[in-house]
């Protein structure tokens, strides 16, 4: 009995792990595993660097490449943040060194079995420290009729932290502003480069603070002052148009002169007038200023400012009563609808609506693939361009569809023969004593042309015999 319960087991343990082979060979076929090189660069962190050490990478450039063994399935979804790599220096000290890389998947599914490099190249060395001075250094001019003031930076020295080797070459922290045409003070914070004497700027260092606060002043001049521009148009434009909108370039301007002639201005200058009588579309000019003497703009030629004045249609609406057109319909068929007008409701710019013609707007049943019978069929308008339907009412009409009747053909019907008369046309008398009249025959008129005027029916010819007696 136990022999037998041994057997059985045995058996149920060798079918389950052929279950289990037949298993993992079904698997390996839908998601096999691959061997494959991660193509992008994974970057290099590093971790517990000692305290007052400076670390300097010595000829890597801080990333490695990875070869991943993983199923098809996990492939797919990789990226670069689905990796980490680092160096770890916790018992490294003052130094180089070669620190092996290591790096992890979030995917478990991924084993990583080779890195390119698996070592780097290390220097750590004692960190010192450096005050330098901040510089600003301004570029461009600001804007015609200002001028810059001293500036002030805040602080005006940092700390430069690194290496001795490099902290020894440092002589300046500078900063960098583009204040071109500037009409306003400057007042931001910006981050700082630090220079040797040859003013290359310089590597595997750091500055604290790591920004400075600067401010810069930018003053308007006393004989020069700032004013907006503002279009003067003269005239009216055509019916059916209005003015949308009018811009000036450019709409402020620095004007130069006479400081007592310039605060009596105020904020704004004038154009000529400029004529858009009439006018229809858009019109783009060049006027000259309106400006007292002893004035003068600065940057605007003789011809003046560019002025455009942007006309457009006024918008309208229309009503319209159209009757349906039919289309689609076979040749052997007809169709009535009902109703007989449609009330269309259009609209647009107005001079488009004062010139619509009746060949303008259609309004269609398609009744194409509808056969004999009653539909209710919804309706399509054409209409020109640059308008639009607002509304078609009724939106559907009821169509009947019919058969077209046969028209009937004409039947012939043959016009009879008139009988010919015969017309007396002398006598004759027989040597017998026998008389009698002749006459010819005489078709009659035709029926179509002329009204038949009856003929006599002529004498028969009856032979009368008279006996004469012989003398005695």
């Amino acid at each position: 009995m136990l022999k037998r319960w041994v057997n059985d087991l045995g058996t149920i343990l060798l079918a389950l792990a052929l279950a289990v082979v037949v298993w993992l060979v079904a698997v390996q076929e839908e998601n096999p595993i691959e061997n494959r090189e991660f193509e992008e660069a994974i970057p290099i962190s590093v971790r517990n660097q000692p305290a007052g050490t400076t670390f300097l990478p010595d000829g890597f450039d801080e990333s490695v490449y990875l070869t991943i063994r993983a199923p098809k399935s996990s492939v797919d979804d990789l990226r670069v943040d689905s990796f980490s790599a680092w160096i770890d220096l916790q018992e490294h000290r003052v130094g180089k060194y070669q620190v092996p890389v290591q790096a992890e998947c979030l995917d478990e599914n991924v084993r990583i079995i080779e890195l390119r490099p698996a070592n780097v190249p290390v220097s750590l060395r004692d960190e010192v420290t450096r005050t330098v001075p901040v510089e600003v250094r301004l570029f461009g001019s600001p804007a015609v009729g200002y001028e810059f003031r001293s500036w002030q930076v805040v602080p005006s020295e940092v700390t430069v932290i690194g290496p001795a080797s490099v902290v020894d070459k440092s002589a300046k922290a500078t900063v960098n502003l583009d204040l071109r045409d500037r009409r306003e003070s400057f007042s931001g914070e910006r981050g700082l480069d630090i220079r040797d004497e040859d003013d290359e700027i310089i590597g595997f260092v750091s500055a604290q603070p790591s920004t400075v606060q600067i401010v810069v002043p930018v003053i308007q001049k006393l004989d020069f002052t700032e004013v907006a521009v503002r279009a003067v148009t003269d005239g009216s434009v055509a019916p059916g148009y209005w003015v949308q909108g009018v811009t000036v370039e450019p709409s402020i301007i620095t004007l130069s002169g006479d400081p007592s002639v310039l605060r009596e201005i105020g904020g704004f200058i004038e154009t000529l007038a400029l004529d858009i009588s009439g006018a229809t579309g858009d019109i783009v000019e060049r006027m000259p200023l309106d400006l007292p003497e002893q004035v003068s703009p600065v940057g605007v030629g003789v011809e003046g400012v560019k002025i455009t004045v942007q006309i457009a249609a006024q918008q309208g609406n229309v009503n319209l009563l159209r009757e349906p057109v039919v289309r689609g319909l076979s040749t052997n068929l007809e169709a009535s609808v009902s109703p007989k007008e449609i009330a269309v409701t259009l609209t647009g710019p107005l001079p488009r609506i004062r010139s619509l013609t009746d060949e303008d707007v259609f309004v269609y049943v398609d009744l194409v693939d509808k056969g004999i019978g009653t539909h209710r069929v919804e309706l399509t308008s054409l209409v020109p361009e640059g308008l639009q339907v607002i509304s078609i009412l009724p939106e559907a009409v009821e169509v009947e569809i019919r058969r077209i009747l046969p028209t009937p053909t004409p039947t012939w019907t043959p016009t009879p023969t008139p009988t010919p008369t015969l017309t007396p046309t002398g006598t004759i008398t027989s040597t017998e004593g026998i008389s009698g009249t002749v006459g010819t025959a005489t078709p009659a008129a035709d029926p179509a042309q002329s009204t038949p005027t009856p003929t006599p029916t002529p004498p028969a010819l009856t032979p009368t015999a008279t006996p004469t007696k012989k003398p005695d």
